[in-house]
């Protein structure tokens, strides 16, 4: 993937990473996880279905624009698609972002 289309995507999927990382829900579950010691895997546990709930559309977007893909596109796909595509070839680098985006809303 080329930088300038790796900034575009980034750019397009950043409003959503924003919206999930500043939920307040979000932010008591990590103060909760961190005055219990829980490791960060065990937070994302607790947090997880946050993410599928409150945050179901900003995800689909962030697959969508990872997958290059409308949201009613990413919607109507099967779920397995969907995984491969994300997680597949130069979208892993996105992916990695993302989730560097989380872990530093996890130690902010």
């Amino acid at each position: 993937m080329k930088t300038e289309l790796a900034f575009d995507m980034m750019s397009q999927i950043l409003p959503d990473v924003a919206e999930i990382v500043n939920d307040p829900k979000l932010s008591k579950a990590k103060a909760d996880a961190q005055r219990d010691g829980k490791t960060f895997k065990q937070a994302m546990g607790d947090m997880l279905p946050l993410f599928l709930q409150d945050h179901r559309e900003a995800v689909m977007r962030i697959f969508a624009a990872v997958q290059g893909k409308s949201l009613e596109e990413v919607k109507a796909q099967p779920f397995k698609e969907t995984t491969i595509a994300t997680v597949a070839g130069v979208m892993e680098e996105v992916m990695l972002f993302f989730g560097f985006c989380l872990r530093m809303a996890m130690h902010a």
